[in-house]
């Protein structure tokens, strides 16, 4: 493993806030607790995040702000670091 990844043992559809914070969108745990209470960002009955249904709302959010779709898969999130290479690493 490269420095500097780290290997996700956990099940994607159930991700902590933290872990969706820091690896998916580099925000803070703080704005994934703003964005699931007050923007309806999809959460888990267990309180934790299906990472596909987040990515699914955060797409559709920018699209819905006026970017296009192909530009926030492209750009936005690409930039936000999301980058799934081998067998589940996210290099980070």
């Amino acid at each position: 493993m490269k420095r500097g990844s780290v290997r996700l043992t956990t099940d994607f559809d159930r991700v902590s806030r933290k872990d969706l914070a820091k690896y998916v969108f580099r925000v803070s745990p703080q704005t994934v607790s703003k964005w699931s209470l007050k923007e309806d960002m999809p959460r888990n009955e267990d309180g934790t995040f299906s990472i596909g249904d987040c990515l699914e709302w955060f797409i559709d959010r920018a699209a819905q702000a006026g970017a296009s779709k192909d530009e926030v898969d492209e750009s936005s999130v690409g930039s936000r670091g999301i980058l799934m290479e081998g067998g589940g690493e996210i290099s980070g």
